[in-house]
């Protein structure tokens, strides 16, 4: 009975994981993220300014929400697990690698969306 709980438990937070990028995705495509260094991608080339802020977020949206929706999905596929398994096992270490790599991705896609901007 632990490990179910366990998995639907480490299911859920994955799956939180993935609302949350989806989410600052949705906002940042959207425009209404607002320029903060907590949430979001804060590195120096895309807080110099507002408009930097914009397109480097504006770059990272759709790789933001893609990725989040993929790991929403198999956090989703972790907790309806029924026994701890090698198929939970790598489910879960391959929901961090998604995550992983979309932060990546996500950074550089903004990075050099700003790049041209003066």
């Amino acid at each position: 009975m632990g490990v179910l709980m366990g998995l639907m438990l480490t299911g859920m937070v994955i799956a939180s994981v993935g609302l949350m990028m989806t989410t600052i995705g949705v906002l940042s495509l959207s425009g209404e993220l607002p320029m903060n260094r907590v949430i979001g991608i804060s590195v120096s080339s895309v807080c110099q300014s507002e408009r930097h802020w914009e397109a480097g977020h504006r770059a990272a949206a759709p790789v933001n929400i893609g990725f989040g929706t993929a790991v929403q999905i198999v956090g989703g596929l972790i907790a309806v697990q029924s026994s701890y398994t090698l198929v939970a096992q790598s489910l879960i270490g391959s929901a961090w690698a998604v995550v992983a790599t979309g932060a990546f991705v996500a950074w550089r896609l903004a990075a050099v969306a700003v790049t041209d901007l003066p």
